[in-house]
C-alpha cells in the first residue's frame, strides 16, 4: 500500500467527494485535516521549517491513516475504534454538535 503524503491527500479527497455527494457532515474533519496535511506536505518539500521533516511527514500520514481506516471500516458496516465511532455518530446525528 502506498503510504506517501500524496496518497493520503488522494484518500482524503475521495472521502470529501463522497461527503459532498451525500451531503454528509462526515466531510468536516477530513476537510480540515486535508488542509493541514497539504500545508505540512508543502512545508516539508520546501524544507527548513521542521526539525525533522521525514518524521513529521510520517506522523501526518499515520494519523490520517488511522482516521481513513476507521472511515473505511464504518463504510463497510464494521465498528471502528470507540473514539472514531463517537465522532462519526455525532457527525451523522440530526442534532448538530461539535467535538473539540
Amino acid at each position: 500500500m502506498d503510504t506517501s503524503i500524496d496518497h493520503t491527500l488522494d484518500r482524503l479527497d475521495r472521502v470529501l467527494d463522497a461527503a459532498r455527494a451525500e451531503n454528509s457532515m462526515l466531510g468536516v474533519f477530513p476537510a480540515m485535516y486535508r488542509s493541514v496535511t497539504a500545508a505540512i506536505r508543502d512545508a516539508v518539500r520546501a524544507g527548513g521549517f521542521f526539525d525533522d521533516d521525514a518524521r513529521l511527514e510520517e506522523l501526518t500520514v499515520v494519523f490520517a491513516g488511522l482516521y481513513l481506516d476507521a472511515y473505511d471500516q464504518r463504510r463497510r458496516g464494521e465498528e471502528p475504534a470507540a473514539a472514531w465511532q463517537l465522532a462519526f455518530s455525532i457527525a451523522e446525528s440530526p442534532h448538530r454538535r461539535m467535538i473539540m
